[in-house]
């Protein structure tokens, strides 16, 4: 394992935050297409869960 020191470890958080900051306006804009299946597997299942909770509650009301 190799040490970073904590001026690296804060850049590279910074980093990854940006990153995923882009990545969710993008998602939002909706030009954000995940590459691996799994990433679209992962979208669908929550989808799906969250479709399967809509539908529980309207039939609780």
């Amino acid at each position: 394992m190799t040490t970073i020191t904590r001026e690296e470890f804060v850049a590279r958080r910074k980093e990854a935050e940006r990153r995923a900051i882009l990545i969710g306006e993008k998602q939002r804009k909706g030009q954000y297409k995940p590459s691996s299946s799994q990433a679209q597997q992962t979208q669908a299942g929550s989808l799906s869960r969250f479709i399967a909770g809509f539908k529980s509650a309207i039939r609780s009301k």
